[in-house]
């Protein structure tokens, strides 16, 4: 067997790196949309965190907090169109898993046209580089947690 895999990452881990969440990602845009659950960012003081992070590096922000467990395309949808509707150029992801793989389609579905299901389905083929800057800030209990690093994502469509 023979492949490449090129996945460029940048980790950064420690106290208090929220804190640098906004110089971060300062050279990737300049108004950023934060993806959310529906309220464990908010609870947990991390959502404030990355806001003021983001607003004291000149970052505009808009909250999509709308994400629940095993996210639906649609949720995607209505998240890529609030993204185009903001004119966020930068998606940033709190939380854990499902908020990761549904901001990951925010960013893939905010530039590019047509329904999500027919990239899933292979009707339509999209760039990987054709999508908007995203960050992911995994947020991880004492239950445990992984630590997504790949641009792929996993969203359930009811529909089909």
């Amino acid at each position: 067997m023979n492949f490449n895999y090129y996945l460029p990452v940048n980790v950064v881990f420690g106290c208090g790196k929220v804190k640098e969440v906004g110089e971060i990602a300062k050279p990737y845009g300049k108004k950023a949309l934060i993806v959310t659950g529906k309220s464990s960012a908010k609870k947990s003081g991390l959502y404030d965190k990355v806001k003021d992070s983001l607003s004291a590096a000149g970052i505009e922000s808009a909250l999509f907090d709308k994400v629940s467990q095993n996210p639906l395309t649609t949720t995607a949808i209505e998240g890529a169109e609030f993204a185009r509707e903001t004119g966020a150029d930068l998606v940033v992801a709190i939380g854990g898993g499902s908020i990761m793989d549904c901001a990951k389609s925010i960013a893939f579905l905010a530039v590019n046209d047509g329904d999500i299901n027919d990239y899933i389905f292979n009707k339509k083929y999209g760039l990987d580089d054709q999508r908007i800057s995203s960050f992911q800030l995994e947020y991880l209990d004492a239950s445990g947690g992984t630590v997504t690093i790949t641009c792929d994502c996993t969203i359930a469509n009811m529909q089909e």
